[in-house]
C-alpha cells in the first residue's frame, strides 16, 4: 500500500464503506460501514480499480474498505479542528502547518518504533499535509509538537515526522485523539 491523505466527510450524509475483495482490487458488494457527516478518516492509492478507505467500523474497530459508487465530500483532516463537540474552520500557522491538539495521552512513533514515553493531552502538533502510513493507516505524520509547559514547538524527529494514531480511539468531533 502507498501513503494516504486523513480527511474529514464534509457532506451532511453518511457514506457507505464496502469489503474489499480477496485480492484488494475491488469491493463487493458487502456493506460493512458508514462514514458520518464530520467523521474523519483516511484515502490510500491502491493498485485496484478503488482507493482504500481506512475507518472505523460500528463497532468502533479501524478497518479498511473501499466506496462505491458514491464518495463524501470531503476536506484534509487539518482544515477542520474539533473544539470537542464540533468542528470548526482550521486555518494554516505562517509556515504553513495545521495546529492540533491532543484530547488523550497518545503514543507516538519514529517509524514502526513506539517512543517509551507517551505524549501528554494537550500536547499541540504540528500536521502538513494530513499524510498517513503506508502500512499503518490509522497513523498520521506530524513535523512539530509542542509539549505542556513549552513555550516552543521542537522538532520530535529531527530532520523527518513522528506519527500517532488518528483513528484508533476516535472518528467523530467529540472523540477525536487529535482535536
Amino acid at each position: 500500500m502507498y501513503n494516504g491523505k486523513a480527511y474529514v466527510n464534509t457532506s451532511d450524509r453518511k457514506v457507505p464503506v464496502y469489503e474489499l475483495t480477496a485480492n484488494e482490487l475491488d469491493i463487493t458488494n458487502k456493506q460493512i460501514g458508514l462514514i458520518y457527516p464530520n467523521e474523519c478518516f483516511g484515502i490510500h492509492p491502491s493498485e485496484g480499480n478503488v482507493s482504500f478507505v481506512a475507518f472505523r467500523n460500528s463497532s468502533g474497530v479501524p478497518s479498511i474498505g473501499g466506496f462505491g459508487s458514491v464518495e463524501p465530500e470531503y476536506t484534509l483532516y487539518g482544515e477542520r479542528k474539533s473544539n470537542g463537540s464540533a468542528l470548526e474552520k482550521n486555518t494554516r500557522d505562517s509556515s504553513g502547518y495545521f495546529v492540533h491538539t491532543l484530547s488523550k495521552n497518545m503514543n507516538w512513533y519514529i517509524g514502526d518504533q513506539k517512543q517509551p514515553v507517551s505524549l501528554k493531552a494537550g500536547t499541540q502538533v504540528k500536521i502538513k499535509d494530513c499524510t498517513t502510513g503506508s502500512d499503518k493507516y490509522f497513523r498520521m505524520a506530524c513535523k512539530m509538537a509542542k509539549l505542556s509547559g513549552e513555550r516552543e514547538f521542537k522538532e520530535l524527529n529531527p530532520g523527518g515526522v513522528f506519527w500517532i494514531d488518528f483513528l484508533t480511539i476516535g472518528s467523530m468531533p467529540y472523540n477525536r485523539s487529535i482535536l
